[in-house]
């Protein structure tokens, strides 16, 4: 029994010297962890402070970008504008240069049309006084054929009385 309460004690020491070990190690790591944890706590604050500092400069980049986005929007609105008022101007002219061509073309047109009328309606008068002229020389021709013939019977009439006296 002796021999093994003697090794019950060893194992007792062993164990004592071990649960020192373990004491001691847990009041090092109990001095230790707090400054692990604030030296960890240390780096997490300046990771989120770095990150925050990105963060800004990201936002800050982001807003000068979306800034000169919407100049050069602008710009290019304000262009497209002032080329649309150009284009327009210059179509309103073209309109307006075509209006005047249409107009003077159909004055022209008119006039031409006119002096045809005037022309005709000339030409007709004209007909129509060769018309009656010449109907005025057929009805004297029917008229002095007519008097031949009547002259023509009249003779012949003669010549057959005195033809018959004979």
């Amino acid at each position: 029994m002796s021999a093994r309460l003697t090794a019950l004690s060893d194992q007792i020491t062993y164990l004592v010297g071990r649960i020192d070990g373990l004491e001691a190690a847990q009041a090092a790591d109990r001095e230790r962890f707090p400054a692990l944890v604030d030296g960890r706590c240390a780096e997490l604050m300046g990771e989120i402070a770095t990150l925050r500092a990105r963060f800004a400069e990201n936002v800050a980049a982001r807003e000068e970008k979306e800034k000169r986005l919407l100049l050069k929007v602008q710009s290019e609105s304000n262009r497209a504008a002032v080329q649309f008022a150009q284009d327009k101007a210059q179509a309103d002219d073209k309109v307006a240069q075509l209006r005047t061509a249409i107009d003077e073309e159909v004055a022209i047109r008119m006039r031409a049309h006119e002096m045809v009328q005037r022309t005709l309606h000339e030409e007709l008068a004209a007909m129509r006084d060769e018309q009656a002229k010449e109907r005025t020389e057929r009805t004297e021709a029917d008229d002095q054929i007519v008097q031949a013939i009547s002259h023509y019977s009249a003779s012949l009439q003669d010549g057959l009385r005195i033809a018959g006296a004979q």
